[in-house]
Parts: structure tokens; C-alpha cells; sequence
């Protein structure tokens, strides 16, 4: 399968040898992240502490990494009905002792469907429990993580999942 939106998703596969993740094009993505987040705090003095970033299905796999990986220490990540992609990428920098885990204990939002046709909820699953158990085990714990599973959801939100997403990011903000 491959389509273009925020980049070319080749395969869902993240782990093993059929990974074949776009790297250059979603690190171009990254990049504009930076460039739009670096504008809200020096133009406009916004604090990153005030600053969510969140993505549906492709676009929450870009907010998922990068939000992870940022720079800043964010307020809060939410991602709906996604996944988190460049998992090597992710290992080699947590093992790189010039990287500095800002968002290590950042409000994470993860919401998935369990009848999504497009990007199967086992997805949503597997990141989760990769970001539990691979990446925030190393850096102290998970209670910062909301993982939500809506009944009956497809490759779409509902009035649930909005509820819940405008409480986390009440709680985040306030």
C-alpha cells in the first residue's frame, strides 16, 4: 500500500525485515513541526508547556515520534487512531546519552477503535505497549499514558473519544 499524504507509508510494518519506512519525507515533516513550534515560542512567546501536539491515523504517527523526540518539553501528545513508526530510530536516540528525554513523562493520549479497517487497532496496541514497555520503562514509568479503546469505532472519532480528548487536554492545559 502507498499513498501520499504527510508521507509515503510503504508498509505498516515496525519491527523486523519488512520495515520500509520513508525516513527523509518524514523527517522533512519534523522539520516544518520545529519551524511552526519554534515560531509560537519566539514570535509569539508562547510557553511549550501550553503546547499539545496531536495527529489522526498518519498525521498521529508524525505527532506521535515527533513528540516524543521534540526538543521542548510539550504539555501533552494525543494521538487517535495511529501508530508510532521509526521505533530503531527511536532506540538508537534513547541510547544516545546526548539526547536529552524531555518528553519523558509528557501527558500522552493514545486512542484507537477496535473495528478499524483501515489501521487495525492491533496498531494502536502494539504501540502502546512498545512505548511502555520499550521506550518509558527505561526513563521511569508509564502513569503519564491514557491508553482509550472505543467499542464499535472505525478508522474515525466519535463523541466519546472527543469527550475523553477534550478532558485530557483540560487536564494538560489547566
Amino acid at each position: 500500500m502507498s499513498f501520499k499524504s504527510w508521507y509515503n507509508v510503504k508498509s505498516l510494518a515496525v519491527e523486523g525485515p519488512d520495515v520500509n519506512e520513508d525516513v527523509p519525507s518524514m523527517e522533512a515533516c519534523f522539520e516544518k513541526i520545529t519551524q511552526l513550534i519554534d515560531r509560537e515560542i519566539n514570535e509569539f512567546g508562547v510557553d511549550p508547556s501550553r503546547i499539545i501536539i496531536s495527529g489522526f491515523s498518519q498525521g498521529g504517527s508524525v505527532a506521535f515520534y515527533y513528540g516524543l523526540t521534540c526538543k521542548y518539553k510539550l504539555g501533552g501528545i494525543a494521538i487517535l487512531s495511529s501508530w508510532l513508526p521509526l521505533r530503531t530510530q527511536l532506540q538508537s536516540l534513547l541510547q544516545n546519552p546526548e539526547f536529552d528525554f524531555k518528553n519523558c513523562k509528557t501527558p500522552i493520549f493514545i486512542a484507537h477503535g477496535d473495528a478499524d479497517n483501515v489501521l487495525e487497532y492491533k496498531y494502536g496496541v502494539s504501540s502502546k505497549d512498545y512505548l511502555v514497555n520499550q521506550v518509558l520503562n527505561q526513563e521511569g514509568g508509564s502513569e503519564h499514558v491514557e491508553f482509550h479503546t472505543y467499542k464499535g469505532m472505525g478508522h474515525s472519532s466519535n463523541e466519546e473519544e472527543l469527550r475523553d480528548l477534550g478532558r485530557f487536554i483540560g487536564k494538560v492545559l489547566n
